[in-house]
């Protein structure tokens, strides 16, 4: 049924709704802006962090003691301390990168410095410290790939056969071998220590043939 006066029979109870239903709007807007205020606080605490899940924070500080490797035992050699403070993070995407502002302090200064860290693979500088293998020389057994060193198992003076395993080395978690292309006498060996990262090239050993054929080929090039 129609009428003309349900305007004014219902006008209470409509103003009424329409007071609730403001309320309730009110307050959903209130919360979005609480919950929207939060976001950007915590993004804004963790603002050039980066995605690591190592926590570096203003004030973290470490100390470091500093003694010569071969009196590491030794209780009267000298050891240096130096402490590093961060004073603020602007990038961790540890271990991968960590640029912050650092102070560097020792017994008698205190000096800051903007510090970036990058992790590499050291292929550019590893093994800078060891010989390389010689193409020309049919004695120098080479490492053909990159990478670190699992095991080296030969020493110097050892008589190999053909085929064995000279070296281990990881790479993208595998593991290589080197293998002795001939039998005979191990006349040098590399100085490397396990784990230690090294690069294509290096001279893993020398292997003086002691088969005719190999000998013959090792003297055209020079004199054993």
């Amino acid at each position: 049924m129609c009428s003309t006066r349900w305007l004014e029979d219902n006008f209470d109870a409509i103003v009424a709704g329409g007071k609730k239903s403001e309320a309730r709007g009110t307050v959903g807007s209130r919360e979005s802006h609480l919950s929207s205020a939060s976001t950007e606080v915590a993004a804004s605490s963790t603002a050039g962090l980066g995605a690591s899940g190592v926590l570096f924070r203003k004030g973290d500080a470490f100390k470091m003691e500093i003694t010569e490797t071969a009196r590491a035992s030794d209780r009267s050699a000298q050891r240096e301390e130096f402490l590093l403070r961060i004073d603020r993070v602007l990038m961790n995407d540890f271990p991968n990168q960590l640029t912050a502002d650092m102070t560097f302090s020792t017994a008698s200064s205190s000096q800051p410095y903007s510090v970036n860290f990058t992790s590499t693979t050291q292929t550019s500088v590893a093994s800078s410290k060891h010989r390389q293998a010689t193409a020309s020389d049919p004695t120098h057994i080479s490492l053909p790939f990159p990478g670190k060193v699992v095991e080296l198992l030969v020493d110097e003076g050892d008589a190999v056969k053909e085929g064995e395993v000279l070296m281990v080395v990881s790479q993208m978690k595998m593991e290589l071998e080197v293998r002795a292309p001939w039998a005979g006498p191990v006349k040098w060996v590399c100085e490397v220590e396990d784990s230690e990262t090294v690069k294509e090239g290096l001279l893993v050993c020398e292997l003086l043939p002691s088969d005719e054929k190999h000998r013959r080929r090792a003297a055209s090039v020079f004199k054993l």
